[in-house]
Order: structure tokens, then sequence, then C-alpha cells
């Protein structure tokens, strides 16, 4: 589907996704929604996951309400329709996956819709908080009951920290041009040397996949001439695309594997204490063992019962 969200400024933009509409009638009380987050598959927009449906089913999703939950997942702003995506940009992110919410109630047998579930993995699990904290202002008509982040981009400072001596510096780059595209006054040539500055165009059009293996043994002085951390203006931005500065008034699952090699688990443990700090309700579990990817199935039990309670009003857990 191609449906209307805004970007970071409000504009109108079109964006793309998909939904899993079960064939069975509506409830009388609504659909149960299940609204899906993917995590990073690229800024190439054959990277979209709507252009490979099979690959890309969201996890978890027909286990839900008996196997009845509408299904919706979004693209994202510019990965599958024109511009650059804006990776990593969280407003446009959440604003997508509400504006997805919204376009799938108007689908053919579709139904009113009930309650609401957002959820996503990694790039998916930050615009899933992100969806989650602003839809009391920007979509309060949808009668949204929890979020799950699984392994979530957050405290986007650390993680750009933390990936400059991993395999995975590729990231670095994804990040630059996508918070770039969202917003032209972010600088990447702060902190990017002008080899790797200069790539950013072919970043901007390749799967994550070919921009990992291309940067992984690169050396990191080669990437980048500063932390971007320590560099005010960059931490400004990475900070206001961090997720944890609002109660979202609704259930939070924070799941992380603890080998995970892309983001550093103390990510979650520090979001966690912001959401308490803000005196959200938030569960944050960790699985010994379980890498960035593998935790979806090491956590599958927990987040599956986790889940159904959401959308059968149970009372939620809080480990603050």
């Amino acid at each position: 589907m191609l449906y209307h969200s805004r970007d970071e400024r409000g504009n109108d933009v079109a964006v793309s996704g998909f939904a899993i509409v079960p064939t069975a009638p509506a409830p009388a009380t609504g659909r149960a929604v299940y609204a899906w987050a993917h995590g990073t598959t690229g800024l190439g927009d054959q990277c979209a996951p709507s252009r490979s449906l099979r690959d890309n089913i969201p996890p978890y999703a027909g286990e839900l309400v008996g196997g009845n939950a509408l299904v919706v997942a979004t693209d994202y702003e510019g990965l599958g329709t024109p511009g650059t995506h804006t990776y990593l940009a969280g407003r446009p992110e959440g604003q997508a996956v509400l504006d997805s919410i919204r376009a799938a109630s108007s689908l053919p047998t579709a139904g009113p819709l009930g309650d609401i579930v957002l959820a996503g993995q990694s790039q998916g699990g930050g615009a899933a908080l992100f969806a989650a904290e602003l839809a009391p202002a920007y979509a309060p008509e949808l009668h949204v009951r929890g979020v799950l982040a699984v392994a979530p981009a957050a405290e986007l400072s650390q993680i750009a920290t933390a990936v400059q001596t991993s395999p995975f510096k590729g990231l670095l780059l994804m990040a630059a041009a996508g918070l770039h595209a969202d917003d032209t006054s972010f600088d990447p040539s702060t902190f990017l040397t002008p080899t790797a500055n200069a790539d950013l165009p072919q970043v901007a059009n390749e799967c994550v996949d070919a921009t990992i293996a291309r940067y992984a043994n690169t050396p990191t002085s080669d990437i980048i001439m500063a932390d971007p951390a320590q560099v005010a203006a960059v931490a400004t931005v990475l900070d206001r695309n961090s997720p944890g500065h609002i109660d979202p008034g609704i259930p939070i699952l924070l799941v992380q594997g603890e080998a995970d090699e892309q983001i550093p688990v103390a990510v979650s443990a520090v979001l966690a204490a912001k959401y308490c700090a803000l005196h959200a309700v938030v569960e944050r579990r960790t699985y010994p063992g379980a890498t960035h990817d593998g935790v979806l199935d090491d956590a599958h039990d927990d987040v599956v019962a986790w889940l159904n309670d959401r959308y059968l009003a149970n009372p939620a857990p809080s480990t603050c």
C-alpha cells in the first residue's frame, strides 16, 4: 500500500508498506492490530520490506489473538519511495508507523480497528517507541495498548561510539546519510573523513549487507575524524532522535540479547532507567547468549505472552 504520512517538518509525504488482513470478519468490538516497525534493511529503495513480502513477515504476527490480528508494516519515509530514507530519524519513523495503521483501516474488509500493539526490532524498536511517545498527540484516535521494542536503536550516541571498533562501522555512514536527509543542517562532514563523506550517495542507494561488508575491515581512522558523540551539534541530533523522552502512558517491554553484537546491552538498561524515571510502566528482559537477531527466537514465548496480554487488557508487569 501507499499512504500519506508526515516528514520532520510536517509536510505530507508518500510512504509505502504492506498489511495482512484476516479473512475472518472484524469483531463488533473492532479488529486487533499489530503494527510492526522493521529493523535496518538499508537506504536503497530495493531494500524496502514491502518489495519482498515473504521474506519480511513480522515476527510473532500469526500468534496474536488466535491469528486474527490485522498486521501492518511500514517501510518508513524514503524507503521504497522518492527521496533518501530518513534512517534513524525518530519523529518521521514514528509517524510512519502510526499513519500505516490509519491507512490499513481503509483497506477492504479491514473493518473497524480495535486495540493496537506497536512492535519493532533494532531500528524498528526505536521507531515503535517513538510511535508510542507520539501517539497521544499525533494519533489520539488510535487505541494503543502497548509497545514492544526488541534490541532498540536508542542512546544513539552510545551506539555510535560502540560500532566504531566493530564490523558494523558502515552503520555510521548510514546514520549520517539518513539524519542528513531528515535535517539538512545536520552536517556529516563534521565527523566523517572526506572519503567517507563522498561515499554517502552510494550508501543511500544500497542495502545494509553491502554497506556493512564494504566497511567491515576499514580502519576507523579512514571513516571518521572525530567520535560523533563528542561533536556537540551531532550529539544533539543523536539525542533528539533517541527515544525515552516521554512516558507514552502504555506498557513498554524492552527485550535484548546479552550477546548483542550490534547494540550494547547497556543501551536498553539506560533506556529502561529513563522510562522508569518518567514513571512509565516498563519491563526489561535480557537473554544470556542471545545475539541481536537471535533474541527474537530466544524471547519468543515471553514476548508472545506479553503481546497477547495487552490485547486482553491484563495488568502489565514493571521492573522499575
